[in-house]
């Protein structure tokens, strides 16, 4: 049997253009798989009307917040000046030794639904 160049006719000659069509056609059933499970489509899944979101602003923006303070780390700053004390008429200075607290504070503010 003669081929396209006078050669033999190979049974897998033509069969070599469908690799490269199997490959785009495998490559887009991944893609579909990937979108199937996507985490947006499952967000989507969970979504309520307008009316519903509107509602809820409204019982937000009537309802009195709720903030809560919580304390990080803190520590002790000393601190010492200088000042001028009087007695019996006589000026004299004096170190006055000073102890601060230093906070690091969070604030969480919830509306009280």
């Amino acid at each position: 049997m003669a081929g396209h160049h006078g050669g033999l006719v190979n049974a897998c000659d033509d069969s070599y253009v469908y690799i490269p069509v199997a490959f785009v056609l495998m490559m887009y059933v991944v893609y579909l798989v990937e979108c199937w499970h996507c985490r947006l489509r499952a967000e989507l899944n969970d979504r309520v009307d307008a009316g519903t979101v509107y509602e809820l602003i409204r019982q937000l923006a009537d309802s009195t917040p709720i903030v809560w303070w919580r304390a990080i780390c803190y520590h002790y700053v000393r601190r010492t000046r200088q000042v001028a004390r009087y007695r019996n008429g006589d000026a004299f200075s004096s170190t006055q030794v000073l102890r601060n607290v230093l906070l690091l504070l969070t604030v969480t503010v919830v509306a009280g639904v």
